[in-house]
């Protein structure tokens, strides 16, 4: 992953609020997108909206007031009021299905599938509680942390996949803060608006709202319930003409359809990979649920050169 890219993904966001402003869609005096809806729509960490704002702020672009939010800095001599509608929020588009799907989830109106937000009673919030407290005591983790991220939590993640047959070297290990970033973060640096992705279908909704933010045309191919993702299908759909630049899969306990890949399908799509020339997103977040005795292997264990795993 390109390391310059994952750093500047603050400054991508605050230019694309920019344009906003320079283009008139949010006017002088009108109140900026609060930072939880930026965080929706941008697809984006808490952290990285905070900066971007922050760039904006510096810049005299825009302004904080206590209280109320970020708002468009008046270019008018101070004391001259603000022609327009004043403070006016002009309405923004989202994603309704997210929205529908995080606010039930919080509610509990219903057990969401296409979360991954497992049952509170089975997270171990004792001994996070305890581990939380051990490392405010040794560690500076109240501070902002440069790129790549933690070194050793880093060296933790390394020494992790080491055990299921994964070797990497913790400085090939950029922290991001969820899947939906990581995820962006390599589509936007390889993918231009127009290109082709390929991605299972189902899949995670968070994923296809990011394609549509950056504009991106979906190849769509299926997943089977014993076996993953449908390989036979992606090759007919390559030979079809079909050239995605990047796909997407989940290939251990997908979310929502729940399935694993096979290896013979895991081997059958790292040829195909080589041989049409396209790179993948491999999702691994759930991986470590498994059953037995040992967990799946990894795509990038098969082909390392052509897999981002996040």
């Amino acid at each position: 992953m390109n390391r310059n890219k994952m750093e500047s993904m603050p400054l991508l966001l605050a230019t694309r609020l920019l344009s906003l402003i320079e283009s008139g869609e949010v006017k002088e005096g009108m109140k900026m997108p609060s930072i939880r809806e930026t965080v929706r729509l941008a697809g984006m960490s808490q952290g990285t909206v905070i900066e971007a704002f922050k760039i904006l702020e510096d810049g005299g672009h825009i302004e904080s007031m206590p209280g109320s939010g970020y708002y468009v800095k008046s270019k008018n001599p101070v004391g001259q009021p603000v022609s327009g509608n004043g403070r006016e929020v002009k309405k923004i588009k989202y994603d309704p299905a997210m929205d529908l799907a995080i606010n039930a989830d919080n509610k509990k109106l219903l057990a969401s599938f296409g979360l991954a937000v497992p049952a509170d009673e089975l997270i171990p919030l004792a001994a996070l509680k305890k581990h939380m407290m051990q490392a405010i005591r040794k560690e500076d983790i109240h501070k902002y942390s440069l790129p790549p991220g933690h070194e050793g939590l880093r060296k933790e993640i390394a020494k992790r996949y080491l055990q299921t047959g994964l070797s990497v070297h913790y400085e090939d290990i950029f922290l991001c803060h969820g899947a939906t970033e990581a995820f962006y973060a390599i589509v936007s640096e390889l993918l231009k608006p127009g290109s082709l992705i390929a991605m299972e279908t189902p899949v995670y909704g968070g994923f296809i709202s990011t394609v549509k933010k950056l504009n991106l045309r979906i190849l769509e191919i299926p997943v089977d319930a014993s076996s993953g993702l449908n390989t036979e299908h992606l090759e007919q759909q390559l030979k079809n003409g079909h050239r995605p630049g990047l796909l997407l899969t989940i290939p251990t306990f997908q979310n929502p359809a729940g399935c694993t890949m096979n290896q013979k399908r895991r081997e059958h799509l790292m040829d195909l990979a080589k041989k049409y020339n396209f790179f993948i997103i491999e999702d691994d977040i759930y991986a470590a649920i498994h059953h037995g005795p040992r967990r799946e292997s990894t795509l990038k264990s098969l082909q390392s050169e052509r897999v981002f795993l996040i």
